[in-house]
């Protein structure tokens, strides 16, 4: 089959007939004047023909108006180029040149170690300018083969949410296929996400027409779940029934067959405990298997059997989760492959069932009643059964024999995962002594990212990178008087904490009015946002808390003072308090959702302005007098010192 032809469209295809003199609004870089989607649906076949008629009204867009990129699957992948036009002065003309089709195998993905063997077919155009209109259509043929859904399982999203002015846009959908087809359009009214659903039957069309589509762009601030506008076609299903198709497509493939031997694994002794057992075959699977992927092919849904990728010493998700439930299920242990998403969240349980929704395999795992779930393409991870990382992927395809409904995985956003603890000590500032210490707690998934981390980081780097947050946090003069280091790594608890210690130069010559000045801001954590038309991502993983200890050569006056700030959302609080010569402020702010209702903004914002107005704080650097105490004002400063190190430090592990 060729990769590409040149060719009429076919006869099932209705071309429309559209004036280009008629529009000619130039507000936008550019405009669509129309976007026609039609697909014809058949039981070994999707069919898709795209047409666009744009208008380029500055120079800005030439260059991505000028390419167009299409990525090809194996051998039943086909694209059909029927013209390629331009409408300059009232004349069109043909650009479609056959010399500027090129073919190339790019491996987006090799820099993740995958390799999918597709290839990119490109056509450019030579000459285009402002004021032209470009006439472009196409169709590209997917055939089914041996893939488990490709040309199989039909899937499309058409969206309405476009980044420029669409005049019209079409929507036509065949069916020539004996399964129905499932329409879900999804929208916004009124802040709230509705869903329409519209069923297509067999032997039957769609047609729908949408006209002078604005210009809506999404705030960054907006869930990952949340597409403002879209209609999504998928082949009517259940999702049991994609559960039990697929299990039942890797079984006759001999996905599962399994001649490995469990006990020559290494440390594994048959007479160990189960649930001890379980943890060492993971981090066998995790650690001991490189991750690469061979992605194309049916392999691109498909895990490749047991002995394959233990002999290799390799795999991609699939395939690795594939050797650790054969490993398991060796020991009797009820595990089996489990389809996410690692950035729809939420969203999948919202959509129509379908298998391109998943972007990643993980393993479940049932024992003793409980439910874990194990991403075998993790590192370094820590922790027995009952103190490992939660995967906070939403919702996972459990593939059975008899089929499972999508079920959603457990995660605990509010469960403790850092602390931070600052003690600064000033009790000898007449000889220079003062010190800062600085020390950390991570838990649960925060603490395998931290490990992992510290290990592959060197050590004189991780000194001066510590050294220079420290300053940026406290603007202090400080020196290293022990450089960060663990001091602490449980791998039962999978707790990992960490100290380091500074010497704190010309303290009295780094502060203003006697006090030290530490300006953060908490509400970081928690984004605001100008527009309340669609709910607001809070991206906070756990509870966080900060604790500080200001050591003094005096006793400080007698100050207390705490404050609760409790919502739908997030809960805060901090406090003050002494005990001798030492001040102790404390704060914590722990996630309840995920995101903020549209409707719920406003009082979602009024907690985050209340909380924001507390970490404008200073401190006094030497507790000598009431005037010193009364200069503390909003003293929580330790609340956005957390936040604002947290979002650095993600940011970086990133």
């Amino acid at each position: 089959m060729n990769e590409y032809l040149i060719f009429p469209a076919e006869n099932w295809v209705n071309i429309s007939e559209i004036d280009t003199s008629q529009y000619n609004n130039n507000d936008s870089p550019f405009s669509f004047l129309l976007v026609d989607y039609q697909e014809l649906v058949s039981e070994n076949k999707i069919c898709t023909y795209k047409r666009t008629v744009e208008k380029i009204n500055d120079a800005s867009r030439i260059e991505d108006a000028s390419l167009f990129l299409f990525e090809l699957q194996e051998n039943n992948h086909q694209i059909i180029f029927h013209a390629i036009d331009i409408i300059r002065g009232g004349e069109r003309f043909n650009a479609l040149a056959p010399e500027k089709i090129s073919i190339n195998q790019r491996e987006k993905s090799l820099e993740n170690h995958i390799t999918n063997c597709r290839k990119t077919v490109s056509i450019s155009i030579d000459d285009l300018r402002v004021g032209d209109v470009v006439d472009y259509s196409a169709t590209d043929i997917i055939h089914a083969t041996e893939h488990p859904i490709n040309g199989k399982h039909y899937h499309t999203v058409f969206s309405l949410n476009w980044n420029c002015p669409v005049h019209l846009q079409s929507i036509r959908i065949v069916n020539h296929s004996k399964r129905m087809i499932h329409l879900q359009r999804c929208m916004l009214e009124n802040g709230n996400l509705v869903s329409k659903v519209i069923n297509v039957k067999p032997k039957t069309t769609f047609l729908q027409e949408y006209i002078d589509l604005p210009q809506m762009p999404i705030e960054n601030e907006a869930p990952d779940w949340l597409w403002s506008d879209f209609l999504l076609a998928t082949t009517h299903t259940e999702w049991n029934e994609l559960s039990s198709g697929l299990y039942n497509n890797y079984t006759a493939l001999g996905v599962f067959d399994n001649t490995i031997k469990v006990k020559e694994l290494p440390d594994i002794d048959l007479n160990d405990e189960l649930a001890d057992n379980i943890i060492k075959i993971v981090r066998f699977v995790q650690n001991e298997i490189r991750y690469k992927g061979e992605n194309h092919g049916v392999f691109t849904h498909t895990p490749k059997k047991p002995e394959h990728t233990l002999n290799k010493r390799y795999g991609d998700c699939k395939d690795k989760s594939n050797l650790l439930v054969c490993l398991l299920r060796q020991l009797k242990v009820d595990a089996h492959l489990t389809l996410v998403n690692t950035e729809y969240g939420i969203k999948i349980s919202q959509l129509s069932p379908s298998p391109f929704h998943f972007n990643h395999m993980i393993v479940h795992i049932d024992f003793n009643g409980k439910d874990y779930y194990f991403d075998p393409t993790i590192k370094k991870q820590e922790g027995d059964l009952e103190n490992c990382a939660t995967l906070n992927y939403g919702f996972g395809l459990i593939l059975s024999e008899e089929g499972t409904s999508l079920q959603q995985l457990p995660h605990d956003i509010s469960e403790e995962v850092f602390n931070l603890h600052h003690i600064f000590n000033f009790s000898d500032l007449e000889n220079s002594g003062s010190t800062l210490s600085i020390h950390r707690t991570y838990y649960r998934h925060r603490a395998d990212n931290m490990r992992y981390f510290l290990q592959s980081t060197e050590n004189k780097k991780l000194a001066s990178d510590f050294l220079k947050y420290a300053k940026e946090d406290t603007s202090l003069d400080l020196s290293i008087e022990k450089q960060m280091t663990t001091v602490h790594d449980d791998v039962i608890l999978n707790i990992l904490k960490t100290e380091e210690i500074y010497s704190i130069k010309n303290v009295m010559g780094s502060a203003v009015d006697d006090q030290l000045h530490l300006l953060t801001s908490i509400y970081l954590e928690f984004p605001t946002t100008l527009n309340t038309d669609h709910p607001l991502r809070i991206d906070l993983d756990g509870l966080i808390s900060h604790d500080i200890e200001i050591i003094y050569k005096n006793s400080p006056l007698q100050s207390e003072e705490n404050k609760t700030i409790k919502n739908n959302w997030f809960s805060y609080q901090d406090s003050i308090s002494k005990a001798g010569n030492t001040l102790y402020l404390s704060a914590s702010a722990s996630p309840k959702k995920q995101y903020v209702e549209s409707q719920d903004i406003d009082t979602y914002l009024n907690d985050v302005e209340e909380m924001r107005l507390r970490s404008i704080n200073n401190f006094p650097y030497a507790m000598t007098d009431s005037s010193m105490l009364k200069k503390i004002g909003h003293w929580m400063i330790l609340s956005s010192w957390l936040i604002v190190f947290i979002i650095v430090l993600m940011t970086r592990l990133s």
